[in-house]
């Protein structure tokens, strides 16, 4: 019986191509196997890996539970059937499950195959999701120390410009105070030197004493 299951097998493969189905590491997979009647049929299900003979996982037959083998828990495992459909479903795949998957439906003497390879892609973290994470790491750490450093040293600063704004106005406000201290004594000068009779003849001395009376003046009125 098995090698006639077998030779429908290798023609079966031969004249069709057999579906891929991937999965990541860890994911569910799960196979359909179609048939006319499932209800009224006989299913097997069979795993073949790279050089390895068929295994049987699990068989069904009406009004009876499914049957596991051994090697294959059904806790790992998950079988169902509808009218025309049954349905393998590995909960939890591992590399071990990759490899060709088989069903076959025993109808009177008549045998329908179908196969589906399942793919195992490994979750891997790539180097370079990695590195982005660090890389944000260190920016987030950087900004966060930068935000304390200027807020440390906010409050020392504009207490330095304070002072220095200060110490700007007391400058200034000496440097003020003594040129109206020099605008008086040359106002004192001014005043003494301008004492004269009214009717007093201007001689030499007099016309010098203008002289001088209208440059101060006039250094004042640019100040």
């Amino acid at each position: 019986m098995m090698v006639l299951w077998l030779t429908l097998l290798l023609l079966h493969e031969g004249c069709t191509l057999t579906p891929v189905t991937t999965v990541q590491l860890g994911e569910p997979a799960t196979f359909t196997c179609v048939s006319p009647d499932m209800l009224s049929n006989r299913i097997f299900w069979y795993k073949q890996s790279a050089g390895d003979a068929l295994k049987l996982v699990v068989r069904l037959q009406k009004h009876a539970k499914p049957v596991f083998q051994a090697e294959f828990s059904a806790s790992r495992f998950d079988v169902k059937v509808s009218e025309n459909m049954s349905h393998l479903t590995i909960l939890r795949t591992t590399e071990e499950d990759e490899g060709m998957y088989h069903c076959g439906v025993l109808e009177w003497s008549v045998i329908t195959w179908s196969a589906t390879y399942l793919s195992i892609e490994e979750q891997t973290t790539s180097s370079e999701f990695v590195a982005l994470v660090i890389a944000i790491v260190c920016l987030v750490i950087s900004v966060i120390g930068n935000i304390v450093f200027i807020c440390h040293r906010s409050p020392r600063a504009a207490c330095g410009q304070c002072k220095a704004v200060a110490l700007q106005k007391n400058i200034n406000r000496q440097s003020i105070q003594q040129s109206n201290k020099d605008t008086l004594v040359y106002s004192a000068v001014i005043f003494t030197m301008m004492r004269a009779d009214s009717g007093a003849v201007k001689d030499a001395t007099a016309v010098e004493r203008e002289r001088i009376y209208a440059a101060v003046k006039a250094f004042r009125l640019d100040q």
